[in-house]
């Protein structure tokens, strides 16, 4: 892999893409962007040896380590608004073969894919009016939007019903470290099933295999975003319950 950037245009199709013949990832329905899990009455397998890897800040020599790091096809452990993340670029195959790998889970489950701003993200899909209304009143925040992809994109980014989810995330680290490299597949830093721990660490550690980077923000959150879909006519359809109540009054 090469250190240049790719951003957005690794996303977009391309003449011959190298995974054209790869089955799609998909992003939707399941949903597994950073989220809290039931935790069980026992606990995950942890790491048996000290994984070697750099530990970096939320400051701009951690924004320049992990811009390096997923340019290079790694994935990096960070910090969101909801739970410890595990990201990638969108649209690297091989990154998110290497995604689900650390997560212990099928190619088919689906994430989220975090955006910088609303612009980046009405570049991904489209958009019905409450939607968007949806976007200026809770973004950034701890709202996945469920849209219809845009043809241009990738099919590695998004489900094979042509949907996507999207977010656009509080924390000013990830929503920096999105407009450098473009948008990030990020699922929750844990093992499939079982909980996200809060400490940055403990979620480095609790994956199945080692990440090359973490990035330390402090202690994370529990609570997933909410998923949802507004249709054109204003029906919201709840996929996940999270944070953000669409229901409450304005």
């Amino acid at each position: 892999y090469s250190l240049q950037s790719r951003g957005l245009g690794d996303v977009y199709k391309r003449q011959t893409p190298a995974w054209s013949t790869s089955p799609s990832i998909a992003i939707w329905p399941a949903v597994t962007e950073p989220s809290s899990l039931t935790p069980r009455e026992d606990h995950p397998p942890t790491m048996s040896q000290p994984i070697e890897r750099l530990t970096v800040q939320t400051d701009a020599a951690g924004l320049d380590a992990a811009t390096a790091a997923l340019n290079a096809g790694l994935p990096i452990v960070l910090p969101t608004d909801t739970v410890y993340g595990l990201a990638v670029i969108a649209g690297d195959r091989a990154a998110l073969e290497r995604l689900f790998e650390l997560k212990d889970q099928p190619e088919d489950r689906s994430i989220a894919v975090l955006v910088s701003d609303i612009d980046k993200a009405e570049a991904l899909g489209h958009f019905s009016e409450p939607a968007l209304a949806a976007t200026h009143r809770y973004w950034p925040g701890a709202l996945t939007l469920v849209v219809d992809r845009k043809a241009y994109i990738s099919q590695t980014v998004g489900n094979d019903d042509g949907t996507i989810g999207i977010r656009c995330p509080r924390h000013p680290f990830v929503r920096e470290l999105a407009r450098r490299v473009g948008p990030l597949s990020t699922t929750s830093a844990n093992l499939a099933g079982w909980p996200t721990p809060s400490e940055p660490l403990q979620a480095a550690n609790a994956l199945a295999g080692p990440v090359a980077l973490l990035v330390d923000g402090g202690p994370g959150g529990r609570r997933a975003s909410t998923v949802a879909r507004i249709d054109d006519d204003g029906t919201v359809t709840i996929f996940r319950q999270g944070e953000v109540d669409l229901d409450a009054p304005s």
